[in-house]
C-alpha cells in the first residue's frame, strides 16, 4: 500500500468536494501537500486527468525540484513550478489550493474591491491580485512575491485564486471564504448597489479576535 494513502485519501477528499462546488473544473485546480515526515517531499494532482475520477493511485509525489518520486506513468500538475516554490519559500506552508471557482475569478477580472461586508472578509484584510503566466517559473515567482512572508493567498487574474497554509484542511476553509464572500460582493455589483460595510471598529475588534488579541 502506498505510503501516504491516508493523507492521498483527504486531499481527493477535498478535491472531489471542490469539483461538485464548481471551484474545480474536469481539467482545472490543483491540490497539494506536504509530506508531513519528509518535508522535502510533496503530494499533488496529476495532469491531464478528470477531476471528478482521480484515485489515490493518480497522486504523484515530488521533490522541491519537481522530480517525481512513486512510480506513476502520469505527469504532475503543469502548476507544480508555483506548488513548489511556494513550498520552497515558506516552512509554514504544508498545503496549497488552486481552485477556478467562479465568483473570485469575476472578481479578480472586473477591479470589484474586496471590501468588509462580512466578518470573513474581515479576517482574511486584502486579496492581491496578479497576472497569469501559465505554469511557468515567472508565474511561481509572482505567486511567491505576492504572498511574500506572511500572506495567504492571491488571485491570478484571468485564471483563479491560490490559497496557501498550514494544512489542507486551513486551505481549504479559506478557499470557501474566499468565494463565498466574492460572490456576494459580485452579486451586489450586478445588483448596481454599494454593499453596506463593517465599521472600521468591528474591523479591527473581529482581526483581534482572530489573532487573540
Amino acid at each position: 500500500m502506498e505510503k501516504y494513502q491516508d493523507l492521498m485519501e483527504e486531499l481527493l477528499d477535498i478535491n472531489y468536494e471542490f469539483y461538485q462546488k464548481g471551484y474545480i473544473t474536469p481539467t482545472g485546480g490543483n491540490i497539494s501537500m506536504r509530506c508531513p515526515d519528509e518535508p522535502e517531499k510533496v503530494i499533488i494532482t496529476p495532469s491531464h486527468i478528470y477531476k471528478r475520477r482521480l484515485k489515490p493511485e493518480h497522486m504523484l509525489i515530488v521533490d522541491l525540484q519537481g522530480k517525481i518520486q512513486n512510480d506513476r506513468k502520469l505527469k504532475p500538475s503543469t502548476e507544480t513550478p508555483f506548488h513548489l516554490g511556494i513550498y520552497r519559500a515558506r516552512k509554514d506552508i504544508n498545503a496549497v489550493v488552486h481552485t477556478h471557482a467562479i465568483y473570485t475569478t469575476i472578481l479578480g477580472l472586473t477591479d470589484t474591491k474586496f471590501i468588509p461586508v462580512n466578518a470573513e472578509i474581515a479576517m482574511l484584510t486584502r486579496l492581491p491580485i496578479i497576472n497569469w503566466c501559465s505554469g511557468t517559473e515567472e508565474s511561481s515567482r509572482a505567486v511567491v512575491q505576492a504572498l511574500d512572508k506572511h500572506g495567504y493567498f492571491v488571485i491570478i487574474q484571468n485564471h483563479g485564486l491560490v490559497v496557501a497554509g498550514p494544512t489542507l484542511t486551513w486551505a481549504a476553509e479559506v478557499t470557501d471564504m474566499i468565494e463565498v464572500s466574492c460572490r456576494i460582493l459580485v452579486t451586489c455589483r450586478m445588483m448596481g448597489v454599494e454593499p453596506h460595510t463593517i465599521s472600521p471598529g468591528t474591523v479591527d475588534l473581529i482581526r483581534a479576535k482572530m489573532q487573540g488579541g
